[in-house]
């Protein structure tokens, strides 16, 4: 029998949904009044016990589970049915190498397509781009159940 895993605290909360904003750690200690290692000891704690590696991927499980809410989004960019493979690549927790071998693609081809959808959806970064595609209905990826 396994433990339900505890839902994250309200700091870690606070802190994934900067990230999920496309917020760097430094601006996010601003905003919060930490320092930019606390906000990474935050991240590496909450992220471990997801068992995520991913920033991305911490932001489409806390969204996922309703641990924070989804950015405000205007309408969505229609991405093609190859951008959204991609999209839920990178929430799923794929790292690039992965990512490009999944998709029979070269790793520069790879973050090239990922670079653009980035620019048509206006994301920040990655983990925005998740976020904003959670606001649009086109995510989440199927988790299990945290608790």
């Amino acid at each position: 029998m396994t433990l339900p895993i505890a839902a994250p605290t309200q700091r870690e909360r606070d802190v994934v949904a900067y990230v999920a904003e496309g917020w760097a750690n430094d601006e996010i200690g601003v905003a919060l009044n930490l320092a930019p290692s606390t906000v990474a000891r935050h991240l590496q704690i909450v992220s471990a016990r997801y068992r995520v590696t991913t920033r991305e991927a911490l932001v489409d499980l806390s969204l996922a589970r309703g641990y924070i809410r989804p950015p405000d989004a205007g309408p969505s960019p229609g991405f093609s049915e190859k951008e959204m493979q991609l999209i839920r690549l990178v929430a799923a927790d794929y790292r690039l190498p992965a990512i490009s071998a999944a998709m029979g693609m070269s790793k520069s081809t790879a973050l090239r397509k990922l670079t653009n959808a980035r620019s048509k959806a206006g994301a920040r970064g990655n983990a925005h781009l998740i976020a904003l595609c959670f606001a649009w209905g086109l995510l989440p990826v199927a988790r299990e159940a945290v608790s």
